[in-house]
């Protein structure tokens, strides 16, 4: 296992804003550095040039509106809850299309060992049904993953 500090911009709280919390110039500079990509609790402008540029992006709605001279980063490096989920610190995020998923630091090795095992049963499963099986039948088999 690949040890990896991914750099992500949290925002909490800001569900009922209208405001784009990030922008162009924000994105391109940290698209350039160390952050990987943004989760915001929030609005964003300008989603579609982040993802040109590589910056992945994660929000609650669309806005054109813009943040400049209405928000400011509050803390780094703290604890922070979105919805009901509480992020700490050195949690893990793993963020794609379905969704995004918080794994706590020290539930880790766990979480991985248990994802192989749910990805190996899932692969079988699909093989079979790739290969011809009726899907009930491969699920019967193979289990629920």
């Amino acid at each position: 296992m690949y040890r990896v500090t991914l750099y992500l911009i949290l925002e909490v709280g800001m569900s009922g804003n209208s405001l784009g919390k990030l922008f162009t110039v924000t994105t391109f500079g940290e698209s350039h550095g160390l952050a990987l990509g943004c989760i915001v609790d929030g609005g964003i402008r300008d989603s579609h040039f982040m993802e040109k540029l590589g910056f992945q992006n994660w929000r609650r709605f669309h806005t054109p509106r813009d943040v400049v001279g209405k928000w400011m980063p509050t803390g780094f490096d703290v604890d922070i809850t979105i919805g009901d989920v509480l992020i700490k610190p050195g949690d893990i995020i793993l963020a794609d299309l379905d969704g995004i998923v918080r794994i706590p630091q020290a539930d880790l090795e766990q979480v991985t060992l248990k994802s192989n095992e749910a990805m190996h049963k899932e692969n079988k499963v699909r093989t079979a049904i790739i290969n011809g099986m009726d899907p009930q039948d491969a699920y019967l088999k193979y289990g629920k993953f």
